[in-house]
């Protein structure tokens, strides 16, 4: 009886730059014949694997050295937990939960904070079983850098508010237990 009104949006690539978000002088940069966007097409596994590979001159270690450290840690850090079969290039809309949340982690693990309390929300799901060695082994650096870490791992409960209030309760119980701790006063 009434009229209908669909709102379709695609995303397409544009034409000018293929997709690649660069302006024609940044797209027209080679290195290691490779342009930026073949960079951040490459899954971070090829990625690391390619950026073994350089070898800087003098003058290129003066230029570029600190750049190519930090690109190389922040790709180790996304393999580490679990992700390294993204590219740079895959939008945030298009990560699932999991994967969001685990480049949280990996950011986290690259600030170098301590003292910080994670709350982590089943961290391995959705996880390959071979890749989480390596997530807990980015969890333990993250733990030995001085930080707490809790895991809730507990299952959907029809009753939230129920789940919710034994979440917090760990949470209490953690926090008094770390307050002990540090007073020296553990039973």
């Amino acid at each position: 009886n009434g009229i209908r009104v669909c709102i379709v949006i695609a995303e397409i690539d544009c034409a000018a730059c293929e997709g690649s978000r660069l302006r024609d002088d940044a797209a027209a940069v080679r290195f290691r014949e490779h342009t930026i966007a073949d960079f951040v097409h490459m899954p971070l596994d090829r990625l690391k694997s390619e950026i073994k590979t350089w070898r800087l001159d003098r003058r290129q270690q003066k230029i570029a050295g600190e750049l190519v450290r930090e690109i190389q840690s922040r790709v180790n850090f996304l393999i580490d937990v679990g992700l390294g079969y993204l590219t740079l290039h895959r939008g945030a809309a298009t990560l699932s939960g999991g994967e969001a949340q685990r480049i949280r982690l990996a950011a986290q693990l690259g600030s170098g904070l301590c003292g910080v309390l994670y709350v982590l929300d089943e961290p391995t799901i959705g996880l390959h079983p071979r890749d989480n060695k390596r997530l807990i082994g980015a969890l333990h650096r993250l733990r030995d850098l001085g930080n707490t870490l809790m895991e809730d791992t507990t299952q959907l409960i029809d009753d939230r508010e129920k789940a919710a209030a034994a979440a917090w309760q760990r949470l209490a119980d953690a926090l008094c237990s770390l307050e002990l701790d540090q007073c020296g006063m553990r039973p």
